[in-house]
C-alpha cells in the first residue's frame, strides 16, 4: 500500500486535500446573525404561572353520621382552627322527622305483635298442628 502511495503522490495529495476540505466544510460554524433591538427603560417583572395541587401541613376529613343540608360553615379559608371547634353543621330537622316516622312504624308493628301473642295464648291447636305438637 505504501508503494502505491509513493508511486501516485499527486493522487494521494488530491485525496488528502479533499478529505481535509470536507472536514473543514462540515465542521465550520455558520456566521451568527444579530438582530438589533431598541432598549427601553422599565421595571423588570418575573412572572411564574404554575398549575398543581396545594396541600396544607395537616388536613382533616369531615364526616357526618347522616347526609343532609349544611346549615353552618365555621372558619373561613386561611383561618386557624382550634381543637374541637365546630366546622360545620347539618340541618337535623329531616333526620328528626325520619326518626319519628320509624319509631311510629316500630310502635305499630310492636302493638300488632303483642296483640297476636295475646290472641294466640288462649287458643288450642287443632288438626295437623295438634298432632305435631303432641
Amino acid at each position: 500500500m505504501f508503494k502505491y502511495l509513493k508511486n501516485h503522490k499527486l493522487l494521494s495529495f488530491v485525496v488528502a486535500i479533499g478529505l481535509f476540505g470536507g472536514v473543514y466544510l462540515l465542521t465550520r460554524h455558520q456566521k451568527t446573525e444579530y438582530i438589533p433591538h431598541q432598549v427601553e427603560t422599565g421595571t423588570i417583572q418575573d412572572t411564574l404561572e404554575l398549575s398543581g395541587k396545594v396541600n396544607a401541613d395537616s388536613l382533616a376529613t369531615l364526616r357526618f353520621p347522616t347526609g343532609g343540608l349544611v346549615t353552618y360553615l365555621g372558619p373561613k379559608e386561611g383561618e386557624t382552627v382550634n381543637k374541637w371547634q365546630t366546622l360545620a353543621t347539618i340541618d337535623s330537622r329531616q333526620l328528626q322527622k325520619t326518626l319519628e316516622q320509624k319509631l311510629n312504624l316500630y310502635s305499630v308493628q310492636r302493638d300488632t305483635f303483642e296483640q297476636t301473642i295475646d290472641d294466640n295464648d288462649n287458643s288450642v291447636p287443632d288438626g295437623d298442628l295438634a298432632r305435631t305438637l303432641s
